[in-house]
């Protein structure tokens, strides 16, 4: 899945050792201490560790390819909020890599990192989009909708919220 731009919290510092150690940055690179630093961190709930083990696993980059171990670290990350995960997670749902194809559930998702104002969530949310029904369309803004009811603090944050989960299609 393409990287992009990360929203939802700082790097942890565990994060930054793992991409320091992966990249040779201030020290020699270590791509085995890179991935042991980053499942360190992702287990211990770091949402940019997450996706960061997560896109490992789906690019097979130091670790063997698994779409399904992919999906399970997004989802962890996604679930905190993480932009970029929630948007791989509606590609992955979308193409069926790792999950059974869920146009819904895709939808959700891509609406979710859409309404973080990604650019290329928007247009994954479109082109799903265009392999739904209306009734499908309506129940992944609605999971969408309620997945953000679930996390916000309080009602008026939820209301605000709501109203970046705008439709990819609108119907007459």
């Amino acid at each position: 899945m393409a990287k992009g731009g990360r929203a939802g919290g700082e790097n942890s510092p565990i994060s930054v050792i793992c991409v320091m150690l992966e990249k040779g940055i201030g020290t020699a690179k270590d791509p085995k201490q890179a991935l042991f630093w980053c499942r360190q961190a992702a287990q211990q709930g770091i949402a940019e560790a997450q996706e960061e083990l997560a896109d490992r696993y789906q690019m097979g980059r130091g670790v063997a390819k698994d779409d399904k171990l992919a999906v399970h670290w997004w989802l962890k990350a996604g679930e905190q909020g993480h932009t970029v995960a929630q948007r791989n997670l509606g590609a992955m749902y979308f193409l069926g890599y790792g999950v059974p194809k869920d146009y819904v559930t895709a939808y959700m998702w891509l609406n979710l990192a859409a309404s973080n104002r990604d650019r290329l969530a928007k247009r994954w949310r479109e082109t799903v989009a265009k392999e739904m029904t209306r009734s499908q369309i309506a129940k992944g803004q609605q999971r969408a909708s309620e997945w953000l009811e679930q996390r916000a603090g309080n009602r008026h944050e939820a209301e605000g919220a709501r109203e970046m989960l705008t439709p990819a299609i609108r119907f007459p």
